[in-house]
């Protein structure tokens, strides 16, 4: 039998409402508000295609009413899931429930507001990923169990918007790379709500981190936050020519696509990498060479 969108609905309710009947829910540390626990608010915060707004706007109310008295439960969230990582791995509504609750703890900290920007630099410290679910060859589910914590982490700091931007900047000189990686991901999200003219630059200087992911994600992240052009596109056309790693080279190929017409100062580096050994790298180099192209007579 296929299951209706309302029988999936409401089996994600029912795993989601057992949660408040969890240890963590029931322990006495935990805040109430007219009578209910954190948990159960939590529980009211908008999710799915037809959200109720009158409680998730009640739900509001009552988590800033909590206050910092909150920030423990939901940063516990953060760091531990509401079933054991076997049971996640196994069930793919189990999972889809785990996702529910993370983008209602996002929720709550954006409720919280300044209150919760104390717990900055814990956050940046779960950039890095907490659990390593993932071998030589990971499943879809271990390796979003493995960056989960870490990937809901940074969409926390990306709802504190320019309260963390200096943070992230500063994290971006960290000796983990896990955690300059992560401070990246979420600068390239921040700057959408910040439009801090710091960001582009600082990210542009980690093109020649000694870390590859660190590289890769960084040319991604010019690439989709696309401004500053004149200084950018030099930039990834140099990793066009020059970087060792092709996963580099091959984002900064899809970042110059995403320039366009603006990026034709790279074409010299762009048309020499459609020759490149690695057939990949040739198709990004031809994709990029059209969008370049976009604009100039008998291209289109």
């Amino acid at each position: 039998m296929l299951l209706q969108p309302s029988h999936v609905v409401l089996g994600l309710g029912v795993l989601l409402a057992s949660l408040s009947a969890s240890p963590q829910a029931e322990c006495g540390e935990e805040p109430r508000f007219q009578g209910r626990s954190l948990t159960l608010w939590l529980n009211d915060l908008a999710y799915g295609r037809y959200p109720d707004m009158e409680k998730h706007s009640a739900a509001v109310k009552a988590v800033r009413g909590m206050g910092v008295d909150a920030i423990p439960i939901l940063m516990n969230r953060i760091t531990t899931t509401s079933e054991s990582p076997t049971q996640l791995l196994r069930s793919e509504l189990k999972r889809d429930a785990q996702m529910l609750q993370d983008t209602q703890t996002v929720s709550a900290f954006e409720a919280l507001g300044p209150a919760s920007h104390s717990e900055i630099p814990t956050l940046i410290g779960l950039l890095a990923p907490q659990y390593d679910a993932a071998g030589e060859s990971p499943t879809e589910p271990e390796c979003w169990l493995k960056y989960r914590s870490s990937d809901l982490a940074g969409r926390v700091l990306e709802v504190m918007g320019a309260a963390a931007v200096n943070p992230l900047l500063k994290a971006l000189e960290e000796k983990d790379p896990r955690i300059r990686f992560g401070a990246v991901g979420v600068l390239e999200n921040t700057y959408r709500r910040s439009q801090d003219d710091r960001i582009v630059p600082a990210i542009l200087k980690r093109l020649r981190d000694e870390d590859t992911q660190v590289r890769w994600v960084s040319a991604r992240a010019l690439g989709s936050i696309g401004v500053l052009s004149e200084t950018c596109v030099p930039a990834l056309a140099e990793c066009v020519r020059n970087d060792p790693e092709g996963n580099v080279r091959s984002y900064a190929l899809m970042a110059l696509k995403k320039f366009g017409p603006r990026a034709k100062v790279a074409l010299p580096a762009v048309m020499a990498a459609t020759t490149d050994e690695n057939s990949d790298i040739r198709s990004y180099a031809r994709d990029a060479v059209k969008a370049i192209q976009a604009d100039a007579p008998g291209t289109r």
